[in-house]
């Protein structure tokens, strides 16, 4: 069974994070799964924004020290960049505990800053 899984309803893709037995840690497992599921979402024009869940008492209890699985076809900034790179807002909707890695990524602004000078301009523009 993939280490997630991915529903597309309405325009939102929700992507959950789904191996509570391992508190999703990154396995290379669910890094390979969930940056299938980046990719399969990214490319998808129905889809307008992906919403990142979880599975379990666990959102991300980091990098999986214990196993040594293969590694991943997507290491954890493979998986980062897609995010970055998505042209749709990503969200996460959390409700649990989200440990080391799952929380290193700093989102971008939802849109550009406008400075104070350039607002002073629309406004006399209009």
């Amino acid at each position: 069974m993939p280490a997630t899984s991915c529903e597309i309803t309405g325009g939102v893709a929700t992507i959950t994070l789904d191996n509570p037995a391992k508190h999703n840690a990154l396995t290379p497992d669910l890094l390979d799964s969930l940056g299938d599921h980046l990719s399969l979402v990214a490319a998808d024009s129905t889809v307008r924004v992906v919403v990142l869940t979880h599975s379990g008492p666990t959102f991300c209890a980091g990098a999986n020290l214990g196993d040594s699985e293969a590694p991943p076809r997507f290491d954890l900034v493979a998986v980062l960049r897609l995010i970055e790179g998505m042209e749709k807002p990503v969200v996460a909707r959390i409700a649990a505990a989200a440990l080391a890695a799952a929380m290193l990524h700093r989102p971008r602004p939802a849109a550009p800053v406008v400075e104070l000078p350039r607002l002073a301009a629309l406004r006399d523009a209009a």
